[in-house]
């Protein structure tokens, strides 16, 4: 397979995005327990729903763009489409509860 400038520049900078998006997911739920921890302070439910939908929508963007990944290496996705589906599938669930 033949590649381009362009195309090796999307494969860096996918894999450097996705990195990215998982910590900010990670931050998203991991600072506010801390805070919670800390403070012994309750934080509404609002705020708690938000924060986990956010999450859930970075690690799925990243799940994303590691299957664009995998698919631009001729590697298999069909790991990382279960991984997918069963995340949105949790991320249905947790909405609609």
């Amino acid at each position: 397979m033949k590649t381009n400038k362009l195309s090796l520049k999307l494969y860096i900078y996918t894999g450097a995005l996705t990195r990215i998006l998982y910590i900010l997911a990670s931050l998203i739920i991991l600072i506010p327990i801390c805070v919670v921890l800390i403070a012994n302070i309750t934080l509404s439910s609002l705020f708690s729903s938000i924060s986990i939908s956010t999450a859930f929508i970075l690690i799925l963007m990243g799940k994303v763009l590691s299957i664009l990944k995998s698919k631009f290496e001729n590697k298999n996705i069909s790991i990382d489409i279960s991984v997918l589906i069963g995340i949105l599938t949790a991320f249905i669930l947790f909405i609609f509860d």
